[in-house]
């Protein structure tokens, strides 16, 4: 194998360090005043050491009140004999009072972080970076000033208890289980949003956005009530359903997935965006629409004497899959769907005795152009023989009482 030259290596490695400082640097972004303010802070000392017990690795986030009373967070950029970081110290109404990059206090120095400088024994001083040794460190509040370690969430769901089949228009109701773990201790508890998502395949947005709502199905389409929200804090807390969680009417038949998305909108900044959602695999069946009509359901429909465009134009009436009922010149009750339409009509029929009984079906009955069909006997007929008249496609049929019934 061909050993890669040096300068490769060293080019890989500043990309990784770019890129896993930039990250870090999205972090530190996301913390807001409020974030600060409701996290527990306190006067005691925080390892920096270069020991297992080191709280201060590069990208730590520590937030801070100063001993002046401002709110404020520090990144660690590096840790070692210097401590270099960046930091942000606001005004109460949530503006920026100092801030910098990159400030380096050297070791046994202290750091003003209302004036944004080292110092040196300096009245003042907000924290010492305390060197007991080569290997041990400290960040020590000073001046009753307080710090903490800020603990970013990580959120999991879980999702169980859903049907494995459902149908277009099917409420899923409340009996799902979805449940929000948070795996990092010590974080501060926040309300989340949870959507009930559908999907095709096993992919989502990373970071989670806000599902939307429409009656139409689409990919990643929120269900009808489908969000939640809940106030997750450590361990594992379960979610209410409230929301009738209606597969959308439209849902094509096939395979797809139901997703619960944890966060949905990413208002709480994680440590793993990638881990927020749970799949639930479902099978979507369509209700076969011309079997479930039956008699009662075409005389209460109603039927009426009319034509019905078939012309290869915008005008069309009956696409594929279109219903049509009827009453024949006897007086017989039927329904027929459409399979395919062009110069010539492919249909499936059905046509009632007036009990209810069938008098005559028919399957994949071809009605030729210019050609009639009879559908008291289900057959085609010659022009003018039975009770749907021929003529072209931009002549529509006559001499039949019937009503279209899109699916």
């Amino acid at each position: 194998m061909k050993k890669l030259p040096k300068w490769f290596l060293g080019a890989l490695f500043m990309l990784f360090l770019t890129q896993s400082v930039a990250g870090q640097a999205n972090l530190f972004a996301t913390v807001g005043l409020d974030d600060i303010q409701s996290t527990a802070l306190s006067a005691a000392k925080i390892n920096g050491s270069a020991t297992a017990a080191n709280q201060l690795p590069a990208g730590t986030v520590v937030v801070y009140k100063t001993g002046e009373g401002r709110y404020g967070k520090l990144d660690v950029r590096s840790n070692g004999y210097n401590l270099a970081i960046d930091f942000q110290t606001y005004n109460p109404d949530g503006t920026i009072f100092k801030q910098g990059t990159n400030l380096v206090i050297r070791g046994t120095y202290q750091a003003d972080l209302d004036l944004g400088k080292e110092v040196n024994k300096m009245p003042g001083a907000d924290f010492w970076w305390e060197q007991v040794n080569k290997t041990n460190r400290f960040f020590v509040p000073l001046n009753n000033t307080m710090a903490a370690v800020y603990k970013f969430p990580d959120y999991l769901i879980t999702l169980s208890n859903a049907p494995t089949v459902v149908q277009p228009g099917q409420e899923l109701g409340n009996n799902m289980i979805v449940q929000v773990r948070e795996t990092m201790p010590g974080v501060t508890a926040r309300d989340i949003a949870i959507d009930l998502v559908l999907v095709s395949r096993r992919w989502y947005p990373v970071p989670a956005p806000y599902a939307v709502f429409t009656p139409e199905y689409k990919e990643g389409v929120l269900l009808k009530g489908g969000r939640e929200s809940v106030r997750a804090g450590f361990g594992m807390t379960p979610v209410k359903l409230n929301g009738s969680n209606t597969i959308p009417l439209d849902m094509p038949g096939g395979m797809y997935f139901l997703a619960a998305v944890a966060d949905a909108g990413n208002k709480a900044p994680e440590l793993n965006e990638g881990n927020n959602v749970a799949y639930w695999p479902i099978r979507v069946e369509v209700p076969d629409l011309f079997a479930s009509i039956d008699l009662a359901d075409i005389k209460a429909n109603g039927v009426f004497s009319s034509r019905i465009n078939g012309s290869n134009n915008r005008m069309n009436q009956i696409p594929t899959g279109t219903i049509v009922v009827y009453k024949t010149n006897e007086g017989r009750y039927g329904k027929f769907k459409v399979k395919s339409y062009d110069y010539n009509l492919l249909i499936d029929l059905v046509t009632y005795n007036p009990n209810g009984t069938i008098f005559n079906k028919g399957v994949n009955l071809q009605v030729r152009g210019t050609w009639s069909c009879d559908l008291d006997k289900g057959m085609e007929t010659e022009k003018g023989a039975g009770p749907i008249s021929g003529g072209n496609r931009s002549t529509p049929w006559s001499g039949i009482s019937c009503l279209k019934m899109a699916l």
